[in-house]
């Protein structure tokens, strides 16, 4: 039996109805090939088998599907199609033509000591939302169309993969935020047992830096709420009298009450 390609549909269309004579003998063509008229059958599922190498045995795959429950009526291994010209080199992918299954078969199957992908009709398949990126580690898309940078699975950092993630160097990294976080709060402690005139005399700038680092841990009722060139010391009474002095009036000239 032989394959022939055509450059054209009339030609095909000729072909098909006239047929050619070789050595005074007719020869028909078809279509498809007749003497495997069984596979065409609408009521039969096409099963596609993936990633199983060529050097393994096609009886592994029939022993897994055959136990399964599954009844095959023909199965060929694909060929490598090139401008819709088949040639002879082998896809790997193996075409199964069974009876209707039960139970559809999972996307991710074992067998043998190979993982395989398979694929048919009716195959429940997850829903996008579900799915997880392997590169970013966010839902919704594929690694395939997945524009952020790479996220280690062990530390949940960007900026790097799995396998380039380095203990000493996460260690170290751990180390030196801790040691900020310790001179954090003990800038914190001596602005809280700082004296109210030391506080004072602080530059704006410095303490206002110390309450930016760390806002929760340095709330202390002595710290001023407005600026310190506004503020009144802290603690201090003010008496009648010097209240007076400092507005340029007499004590004796005040009103004495009844």
């Amino acid at each position: 039996m032989w394959r022939i390609y055509t450059q054209g549909e009339d030609d095909r269309s000729k072909l098909l109805i006239s047929g050619i004579v070789v050595r005074d003998r007719l020869v028909n063509f078809y279509s498809q090939n007749s003497r495997s008229p069984d596979y065409v059958n609408p009521d039969h599922v096409k099963i596609r088998v993936k990633d199983i190498p060529c050097s393994a045995d096609d009886g592994q795959i029939t022993y897994f599907l055959e136990n399964a429950g599954c009844k095959i009526h023909r199965y060929f291994r694909e060929r490598i199609r090139v401008d819709d010209l088949i040639t002879n080199c082998l896809s790997g992918d193996r075409i199964f033509y069974c009876e209707p299954v039960e139970q559809p078969f999972p996307r991710q199957v074992t067998i043998g000591n190979y993982r395989a992908t398979i694929f048919h009709k009716g195959q429940p398949t997850k829903k996008r939302d579900d799915m997880v990126c392997k590169k970013c580690l966010e839902k919704s898309h594929f690694i395939s169309n997945c524009r952020n940078d790479w996220k280690c699975n062990i530390c949940k950092n960007s900026g790097h993969k799995q396998s380039e993630y380095d203990e000493n160097t996460d260690s170290q990294t751990a180390d030196n935020n801790d040691e900020t976080s310790h001179t954090q709060q003990n800038e914190t402690k001596q602005m809280q047992e700082m004296p109210n005139q030391q506080l004072q005399e602080m530059p704006k700038q410095k303490w206002q830096e110390v309450l930016t680092r760390n806002p929760k841990k340095t709330q202390n009722k002595n710290l001023p709420e407005g600026p310190i060139e506004q503020s009144q010391p802290l603690f201090q009474t003010i008496t009648n009298a010097e209240n007076d002095i400092n507005t340029g009036q007499d004590i004796t000239s005040s009103p004495k009450k009844a």
